[in-house]
């Protein structure tokens, strides 16, 4: 369906997305709240494969293209993520990718 985004989870014992996604209903994903600033990053492998994005928060989406690298073997998102001026106050992340990509992330 246009406009839906589907996540899945594996579920575990502790972790916040996987205690979250055991107590999630149906819709609770359709909009983040009022006044909500966000900052997603979505690496693809060309830029053909980008997707409108619809949203109603603040949301600033960057894209981040591999030109045709394979998934895994790229470091744009950690150099995306050191290279970003963080928002003020208290920040949470969520981050999902191959565990080879997230390795150097985790430490920022």
């Amino acid at each position: 369906m246009a406009g839906e985004i589907d996540f899945d989870f594996v579920r575990h014992d502790g972790g916040i997305a996987s205690s979250w996604a055991q107590r999630a209903a149906p819709g609770q994903l359709a909009e983040m709240p009022a006044g909500t600033r966000a900052r997603v990053f979505v690496e693809v492998g060309e830029d053909s494969h980008r997707q409108e994005l619809p949203t109603k928060a603040d949301a600033e989406v960057t894209w981040l293209v591999r030109d045709g690298a394979p998934a895994g073997r790229s470091d744009l998102l950690e150099r995306a993520l050191r290279d970003m001026e963080w928002l003020p106050g208290t920040v949470f992340v969520w981050a999902a990718g191959e565990a080879v990509t997230l390795k150097g992330i985790r430490v920022i």
